[in-house]
């Protein structure tokens, strides 16, 4: 039986196959260790090897932290481990890096019981712990890398993405988009402690923006401007880079809100500025940033215009904004004014930089997938109204618009023109194919050198005995990575997993 079926393929450079040049020596060792890391397609083995007294340690840093700081187990503590690297960039040995644990909202790798749990970690190659500053051995340790890389972030998807694939994926068009992010990889993680092996699972590589990451992307002479990691939960709320005038009066008046604002993290005393400065902080110089944000805020029309044009990466903030919004990433500066960073290139125009796409492609609290390309503000607001049960005419009033880098911008024509230009050439390509899906789909996929496909299943009883299951044949036929999407998702209604 031959059945008729529309193949969606989401967004044309989803689908773009990444052409690298990679020289092979005779035992097939890729030679640029960094873009081999952060190739898709290619798994590596990491292990960590830890002593029982240092494990002990970064648990109980947790614990301690916790207990100090009202529940809190964001300590930045680095605990000594052996970094054991094997795959196709060439077998790598680093020892005592610094091992840690990494984000907001932390798992502690190991409960009371002794039983261990998946959880983020970080890995930093050039922690020098107690080696004395400025002698020999400090400075060789301050200057080593691990494949052009001062850290790596070592991600877990838990059961809110058994695909492996959602963030790998997102990170990649966000740069075949044109924008600057990291690049991801994946890796079986492996932590031995005192000896005995535990396997953690496959994570999610992810490269850290750092003074590494600027290098890469500027050089070295426009790699020394200010790097500001911008947070949604810091200390003076959301980064959304709106002007002291516009918060209420008991907080700009109050001496203390600057510094709630913007500074630089003291994870010791749990400061933690919304605006929180990565490079040069022996040299605390915020006036740049502020001066961007007084400048957003007070200018309008062709004044802004011209002054965006001058200082700021228009083009890549547009090109990351227009493909934000097909993946369907609400965790962001326009929502939420969250998880990006800002760089003020000193040799340059400002940067602006996402990161952290767990909430893309279908995961979500409130996303919709019928709102609009300009209503993207609003979607935290739609989440309320429904959650309160209030009409969300009261909860845009309570909650207005508040995102100045992106409502300003698309009060300017010229500016969403070449936005909703690059949704034209991000678009959806559809293609008409008859025969069987399975094959058809297989077939397609590999004479345009696809890199992903993305599927719905639902299929069940009368249906599937007929016709099979099409997303059961892909998935066993396929040599191409697989996103399979819940009906849930498909429905717009995506539960988060219990």
């Amino acid at each position: 039986m031959k059945k008729v079926f529309s193949v969606l393929f989401f967004l044309g450079l989803l689908f773009g196959s990444a052409n690298f040049a990679f020289t092979q020596d005779n035992n097939s060792t890729i030679q640029d260790g960094y873009e081999a890391l952060f190739t898709h397609g290619l798994l590596h083995d990491i292990e960590i090897a830890i002593s029982q007294a240092e494990w002990d340690g970064l648990v109980q840093d947790m614990r301690d932290y916790a207990e100090e700081f009202n529940g809190s187990v964001q300590t930045g503590n680095y605990r000594k481990a052996d970094f054991i690297y094997k795959g196709p960039a060439g077998d790598t040995v680093i020892s005592q890096v610094g091992l840690r644990t990494k984000g907001r909202f932390r798992i502690i790798p190991q409960d009371v019981e002794g039983v261990l749990h998946r959880a983020h970690f970080k890995v930093k190659f050039n922690e020098t712990f107690d080696l004395e500053p400025g002698t020999e051995e400090y400075q060789e340790r301050d200057d080593r890398r691990f494949f052009r890389l001062r850290k790596l972030i070592l991600r877990q998807h838990g059961t809110w993405d058994i695909s492996q694939i959602r963030e790998l994926y997102s990170y990649d068009l966000i740069r075949q988009a044109g924008a600057y992010t990291s690049r991801t990889g994946s890796a079986r993680l492996t932590i031995t402690i005192a000896g005995k092996q535990h396997y953690f699972g496959i994570y999610t590589l992810i490269e850290p923006v750092d003074k590494s990451f600027l290098t890469k992307r500027y050089g070295r002479d426009a790699n020394d401007g200010n790097l500001y990691k911008c947070d949604a939960l810091g200390q003076g709320g959301p980064a959304t880079l709106k002007s002291l005038e516009n918060y209420p009066a008991f907080k700009r008046n109050n001496p203390f809100f600057l510094r709630k604002l913007v500074g630089v993290k003291d994870w010791e005393t749990n400061y933690r500025p919304t605006y929180d400065l990565k490079t040069n902080e022996d040299a605390e110089d915020h006036s740049a940033l502020l001066d961007f944000i007084d400048n957003l805020n007070s200018l309008s029309g062709d004044e802004l215009k011209q002054y965006l044009d001058d200082n700021f990466e228009v083009d890549r903030f547009l090109r990351y904004q227009a493909m934000n919004v097909l993946l369907g990433k609400w965790d962001d500066y326009w929502t939420l004014g969250n998880n990006y960073y800002l760089y003020f290139n000193n040799n340059g125009k400002i940067e602006f930089i996402p990161f952290d796409y767990d909430s893309a492609l279908g995961f979500s609290f409130f996303y919709s997938p019928s709102t609009g390309i300009y209503e993207w503000r609003y979607l935290i607001n739609d989440f309320m109204a429904s959650a309160i049960g209030l009409p969300i005419s009261f909860i845009n009033w309570l909650n207005p618009p508040g995102s100045p880098l992106v409502e300003k911008m698309f009060e300017i024509d010229a500016y969403r023109q070449i936005y909703e230009g690059y949704f034209k050439e991000f678009s959806v390509q559809s293609e008409i194919l008859s025969g069987r899906p399975g094959p058809e789909i297989l077939r397609y996929a590999k004479e345009q050198g696809l890199d992903l496909i993305v599927m719905g299943h639902s299929s069940t009883g009368i249906e599937r005995a007929v016709f099979g299951s099409v997303a059961g044949y892909v998935v066993k036929y396929s040599h191409i990575p697989i996103l399979l999407i819940s009906p849930s998702i498909l429905a717009g209604n995506s539960q988060i997993p219990s």
